[in-house]
């Protein structure tokens, strides 16, 4: 006696999005190639045009192709920055509970490691003084968190581009996602002074991580 199978039902933009994906990543459509007008892919797949602009839709959001007003759609080839972007919906809202902001906390940690030993081989003179330089503009700004967070990210930012890597040094990316970014979940109902309070001091701990990377450098 067979076993019973589950049969995904799937709609059918999906099925045509699946299809245009599978002919992009065989490469029987590389960068550049323009995709058929939508109504011969209405006709090609037997399906209204709803089906078509939603399947088109998905795959830009992908980043596997480009839709531009008035043209036809064209295969693009995914940057750093585009992959990145695709996920920062969901970072904030895993970061949106004090248990994600601790996972990611961790990940960017990790990955603060490895920079700071590439960087101990390969960083340049200029590029140590230029991270020496933000990391002072951090030192600055704790206390006050919004700026705090932009010259954190600032220093990160230097620190990713000695690897040469758009990947890490892609906006948005884990290490310009700093865990103090949204609110902790277990600060809210504090006063609004204990709340600064506690703001201060994770930027005095994220700082001293900060200089500690700086020490290997020198």
């Amino acid at each position: 006696m067979l076993e019973a199978v589950t049969i995904e039902r799937k709609k059918l933009f999906q099925q045509v999005a699946a299809h245009l994906e599978e002919l992009i990543l065989e490469g029987r459509l590389k960068p550049g190639d323009q995709l058929p007008p939508e109504r011969d892919l209405q006709n090609r797949f037997g399906v209204g045009r709803p089906a078509i602009r939603e399947a088109l839709i998905s795959l830009q959001r992908s980043g596997l192709i480009e839709i531009s007003n008035g043209a036809r759609a064209r295969v693009a080839m995914p940057t750093a920055h585009a992959v990145v972007s695709g996920m920062r919906s969901a970072v904030r809202q895993m970061m949106s509970t004090a248990e994600g902001q601790r996972h990611f906390q961790g990940v960017r940690f990790f990955f603060e490691t490895g920079l700071a030993r590439h960087a101990a081989r390969e960083a340049t003179a200029a590029q140590i003084e230029q991270l020496a330089n933000r990391l002072a503009a951090n030192r600055d700004a704790i206390g006050d968190r919004e700026r705090f967070i932009d010259t954190d990210v600032a220093f990160h930012f230097v620190l990713a581009e000695i690897t040469g890597n758009p990947v890490f040094a892609a906006p948005g990316s884990m290490l310009g996602v700093p865990a103090i970014s949204l609110p902790v979940l277990h600060d809210e109902g504090l006063p609004l002074g204990l709340q600064l309070l506690g703001f201060a001091h994770r930027d005095a701990r994220l700082f001293a991580t900060a200089a500690a990377v700086m020490e290997i450098l020198r």
